[in-house]
């Protein structure tokens, strides 16, 4: 009896195991996009807190815990969510379908600028389940537990937005400006009038912060395939938030708009200051160092304007996919050391990129539509007579390096262009094995920090220069279609820039030598009271990477529970009956402000509809 009844359970794990191996890569992930204090983390293959990282992939099954006196902030294409100090975040599910985290303790302010897939977040805490329906801001806290017993009391504040809130028996809307709370088991519920907290006006302040009106303007329909004027990316595309404040957007005759970084090194180049992590189920993923390196290591292409590099976007979608790093890897090479060396080149306009991990053919084609033509879209699998644009920003470290996650600017090595011209194109990384600290999290002394990029300034900064080697054998593509995109040309203001070293070696491109990027304006900062700085890695120096990070018990939810609750979670809104709780009535609504969330007279109309809905509940 007992071999046959554990037999079809085993059945179904292997069959669910297999089905996961084959399936895609989700094409939406997190991002982490600001830390302040300690914070730890763990991925969904690990059983030990890591200090964390920046620009770092969030994806389903990792796990955060910010300590006493910290701060956290992840972003998921138009969802940010930022924990305060003592929280506890689980993500048990960031795909294609769903957003849904866990928080057992602690305070999270969640903010949505349009619906993410599947049309809401869903956030579990120890009392009940919490709907996130509409883009607004909400706060939410779980308290905290006694011992090993979680909290029995939940509350949930709507800032902007709608929120329903569920136990096993019934759920509750909660209106703009109310408070609601969750207590017991079943939980029982009471609504009064909310108001915002300090942590709230600290995450209002962040929001504000990154607020470049050319990237959150939202077009007219969530899923919209075509953007409003002003808008460059789709906001579903993972840390767009910060392209305002580092750089600035233009228009290019031939690839549309494109984004400019206001402060690099002199010697930067794509995908050389950062370092490579192992991140199941893509593999090797690339970490930038900067506060703004996120989506433009992960989707689009990067090119050369005259001494200047430039992101390209692409073409808009409504639905971006997500990439570990679109590079091209080299190998081959033979630099007069006992190990081979692992090289990589950043992708350019219409220049395909081939996963080194499992993808359909229709994963592939998603990844590339927005950077290649229909001409390359019909030669997906053709690998042969690689050329590359960017041929002279190729970096190259020892597999070791790569392999322990080493900083890479620290690890390269110059190559030349004879040993260069022996490289061939890799498609298999399966030689590179990582070592346990490319799984782990890194953290940043304060020197580190002092270096990192600052908000735009009013010229660029340039450190030492350094040179990249072209490769021998792979040629420059010179770009021929036209798109018809709206231009957008930044000013060219007379400033200190203008007799800065160049920030890269200039090399022959498509465009007019005597074509110059736009240079950097002054933007001025809308919020009025201090806001910190984004942290980020720093590629000069690490530290707490030996030892174990804090953080409450860790504990990983079984294949079994997580299709338990996929499968539960759309079906309970049938199901459950509306609580049968009186709404407070409001002479005032809660409204942002640049000093932060305060309470304002509330228009006539809107007072009459606060009565309407409390009778009609």
């Amino acid at each position: 009896m007992t071999r046959v009844s554990h037999l079809p359970l085993a059945l179904l794990i292997a069959c669910c195991s297999a089905q996961a191996a084959l399936a895609d890569p989700p094409a939406n992930v997190g991002r982490l996009s600001y830390t302040e204090g300690t914070v730890s983390f763990h991925p969904a293959d690990q059983d030990q807190w890591s200090y964390a990282t920046l620009n770092y992939p969030v994806t389903s099954g990792d796990g955060f815990w910010t300590e006493p006196d910290a701060k956290s902030e992840i972003q998921a294409g138009p969802v940010e969510i930022r924990m305060d100090q003592s929280t506890q975040l689980d993500v048990l599910q960031l795909d294609d379908q769903a957003t849904r985290v866990e928080l057992p303790q602690g305070v999270a302010n969640i903010h949505i600028a349009a619906p993410p897939p599947g049309g809401s977040v869903q956030v579990v805490t120890p009392v009940g389940d919490v709907d996130l329906t509409q883009p607004g801001t909400y706060h939410i806290d779980s308290g905290q537990p006694e011992g090993d017993t979680p909290s029995n009391q939940v509350q949930v504040t709507t800032l902007e937005g709608d929120v329903q809130i569920r136990g096993p028996r019934s759920m509750l809307e909660v209106m703009p400006g109310e408070t609601a709370t969750m207590t017991g088991n079943p939980p029982t519920f009471a609504l009064q009038e909310g108001n915002a907290t300090p942590f709230d006006d600290w995450a209002l302040a962040r929001e504000q912060h990154e607020a470049p009106p050319e990237a959150m303007q939202q077009a007219p329909a969530p899923y919209a395939q075509q953007p409003v004027p002003g808008q460059y990316v789709s906001p579903q595309m993972t840390g767009y938030q910060d392209l305002g404040a580092y750089g600035q957007w233009s228009g290019d005759p031939n690839y549309g708009a494109v984004w400019y970084p206001t402060e690099v090194a002199a010697d930067w180049a794509p995908y050389r200051y950062g370092h490579w992590a192992f991140i199941p189920p893509w593999g090797w993923t690339w970490v930038d160092d900067a506060p703004w390196g996120f989506a433009p290591f992960h989707y689009g292409r990067w090119m050369q304007v005259g001494p200047r590099w430039a992101w390209v976007p692409g073409a808009y979608v409504a639905r971006p996919v997500y990439a570990p790093a679109l590079v091209a890897f080299i190998g081959g090479i033979s630099i007069g050391i006992s190990e081979e060396p692992v090289g990589w080149v950043p992708l350019g306009p219409r220049e395909v990129f081939h996963p080194y991990y499992h993808a359909s053919n229709t994963y592939i084609r998603n990844v590339n539509i927005t950077n290649v033509d229909k001409a390359g879209l019909s030669h997906l699998n053709d690998t042969r007579n690689a050329r590359f644009v960017n041929q002279s920003a190729a970096t190259v470290v020892p597999a070791s390096s790569f392999t322990r996650g080493d900083a890479v600017h620290n690890a390269r090595v110059n190559v030349s262009a004879e040993q260069l011209s022996h490289a061939s194109v890799t498609s298999s990384l399966s030689r590179l094995q990582p070592e346990s600290s490319a799984r782990n999290g890194r953290a940043l002394s304060p020197q580190a920090r002092a270096e990192l990029p600052r908000p735009n300034v009013e010229s660029n900064t340039t450190r030492e220069a350094g040179s990249n080697a072209p490769i021998g054998r792979m040629q420059q593509v010179q770009p021929t279609e036209q798109h018809n995109l709206e231009q957008h040309q930044a000013p060219h203001p007379e400033s200190a820039a203008e007799h800065n070293a160049p920030m890269v070696q200039n090399f022959s491109s498509a465009h007019p030598e005597n074509e110059e990027a736009p240079h950097p304006t002054n933007f001025r900062q809308s919020v009025q009271r201090s806001v910190p700085t984004p942290h980020a890695q720093s590629a000069s120096a690490f530290s707490n990477t030996s030892r174990q990070a804090p953080g409450p018990a860790i504990r990983h939810p079984t294949a079994l529970e997580r299709n338990a609750a996929r499968q539960a979670a759309p079906q309970t809104h049938t199901q459950l009956q509306h609580a049968n709780v009186p709404h407070p009535e409001q002479h005032t609504r809660i409204a942002p402000t640049p000093q932060g969330w305060q309470r304002q007279a509330a228009p006539q109309h809107e007072q009459h509809q606060d009565q309407g809905h409390d009778q009609k509940h």
